[in-house]
């Protein structure tokens, strides 16, 4: 019987073949993310994005558990022929409040269905990736 236990340990423990438990992260993406406060929504910076969350920099600091609707955009900007200027990828979704930190909350993606992920991974892939900052942006 513990011989059974061991061997069970040992397989968790040396799972090579098997997928990352965290999806890769893109630590600094060009991407800024707004949400509604009550004020004039500001856009944020995040950190650490991937297919399942992201850190957002904000003085924001809502109960875990709480779910906020974001609007994540990319940097680049397309001109319109009136003279406006609009993102040229963004998207909406649900985020989930899963901890605290001292600059930010981090926060899990809510996806209603399968189609909403795969969406929101077109879009991540679209975004190129940022040289790493020494310090986080304000």
């Amino acid at each position: 019987m513990l011989g059974g236990a061991i061997d069970k340990l040992k397989g968790w423990l040396l799972q090579d073949d098997k997928k990352p438990r965290r999806p890769a992260r893109n630590l600094q993406p060009e991407i800024i993310v707004h949400y509604w406060d009550g004020s004039a929504p500001d856009g944020r910076h995040l950190r650490d994005i991937s297919d399942s969350g992201a850190y957002i920099y904000t003085p924001e600091r809502w109960y875990l558990g709480t779910i906020i609707r974001l609007v994540l955009q990319g940097y680049q900007m397309r001109l319109l022929p009136d003279g406006s200027t609009v993102p040229v990828a963004s998207t909406c979704i649900p985020a989930r409040v899963v901890r605290e930190g001292p600059d930010g909350v981090a926060v899990e993606f809510v996806f209603r269905n399968r189609e909403e992920g795969d969406t929101f991974k077109t879009f991540l892939a679209a975004i190129p990736v940022q040289p790493a900052l020494t310090v986080p942006p304000k």
